[in-house]
């Protein structure tokens, strides 16, 4: 991984002070919904009632839906993010704030912001076509409406107040296209074992 740059912040929030303070205690609270929410969709539910094929296909296949996989990735994200502020609040140490800020920049560049927008947007786009492609009706009672939504909208939603109050150090393009080609293709025979 090359050293990035520094992407300048606009005017969105000048006041470093205010930036610090923010910061952390929005990675906390990410992490605390992003933890709930993986908690939450991983509880034991009673499948025996579902008439839905569909329904069993969710308990079976819902560790390998792309959704899945980019929560635990943003909750990853989050959770150095806030390792970050811990080393950098308390002065604890620098070269391991350097390396995670590069590590931090790396993964939000080339996993964290990819892999949300696309889950988001595919999601939301295949539902306003015909909502029994992706979450049929049948699926409300195992995925009540604010975890769809935790799932589905929230993950952009932090993606974009992570954009406007942290600075990242940006990875070069190629090294960010080489770190999603290779968690492509490692999903992709996962899935395909799962499948067939």
């Amino acid at each position: 991984m090359q050293e990035g740059i520094l992407r300048p912040h606009s005017n969105n929030m000048p006041n470093t002070r205010i930036r610090n303070i923010i910061g952390p205690v929005f990675h906390v609270a990410v992490c605390m919904h992003h933890i709930y929410t993986i908690f939450y969709s991983n509880k034991e539910k009673d499948f025996s009632k579902a008439t839905d094929q569909r329904v069993v296909l969710l308990e079976q296949f819902a560790p390998l839906f792309f959704t899945s996989w980019n929560m635990i990735i943003q909750t990853i994200y989050f959770l150095l993010a806030m390792f970050y502020d811990i080393l950098h609040i308390f002065s604890l140490s620098k070269g391991l704030e350097e390396k995670l800020m590069l590590y931090k920049g790396y993964i939000f560049t080339s996993l964290v912001f990819p892999c949300s927008m696309f889950v988001s947007t595919m999601f939301w786009g295949v539902y306003s076509i015909n909502r029994d492609w992706v979450l049929p009706e049948s699926f409300d009672e195992f995925v009540p409406d604010w975890l769809n939504h935790c799932l589905h909208t929230n993950i952009v939603v932090v993606l974009v107040i992570e954009v406007l109050i942290v600075n990242q150090l940006l990875p070069t393009f190629k090294s960010a296209f080489i770190g999603l080609s290779v968690l492509s293709e490692s999903i992709t025979p996962l899935r395909s074992s799962q499948y067939y």
